[in-house]
C-alpha cells in the first residue's frame, strides 16, 4: 500500500517544510536507496529481517545479517522528538497524534499498513 506511504511523506513536507527519507541525489542509484533505507531506520527503526529478505534486491542492499550494506552507524532519533524540534510551536499532545498517523502510514510491513481510508479514521482527523 504504497499510497499510504506517500500520504505520510506528504504530511511530513507540509508540517516541516523538508523531506524525512530524501538521499543526497548525487550518487549512483544503489547507494541512494542504501542511504534511503538509513533514513527509514533513523527514524522508524530497524526494518525486520524478514522484510528485507522479502526484498526483490536484497542481496544488493542487505548483507547476512539484515544489515544495510555499506551503512554507517546511524543514531537513532525518535520521530516524535524530531517534529517537536523542526515544530515547536505544536502542543505535545498534536505531536503525539501526528506521529501515531505518520507510523501508521510508514509501517514497514505493507500487508499491515493501513489503507487512506482507514488512516482517516485515526483521532488527528
Amino acid at each position: 500500500n504504497s499510497e499510504s506511504w506517500a500520504i505520510g511523506c506528504l504530511f511530513w513536507e507540509l508540517l516541516t517544510k523538508k523531506s524525512i527519507f530524501e538521499p543526497n541525489l548525487n550518487q549512483n542509484k544503489l547507494e541512494r536507496d542504501r542511504e534511503q533505507l538509513s533514513l527509514m531506520e533513523k527514524y522508524l527503526g530497524k526494518i525486520n529481517k524478514e522484510i528485507t529478505l522479502d526484498c526483490p534486491r536484497t542481496f544488493e542492499l542487505y548483507d547476512d545479517n539484515g544489515k544495510i550494506i555499506n551503512n554507517k552507524k546511524c543514531n537513532r532519533v525518535e520521530l516524535e522528538e524530531e517534529l517537536k524540534k523542526i515544530r515547536p510551536d505544536l502542543l505535545d499532545q498534536e505531536i503525539i497524534e501526528i506521529c501515531i498517523f505518520l507510523k501508521e502510514c510508514w509501517n514497514y510491513d505493507y500487508k499491515n499498513r493501513k489503507k487512506p481510508e482507514q488512516l482517516l479514521k485515526l483521532s488527528i482527523f
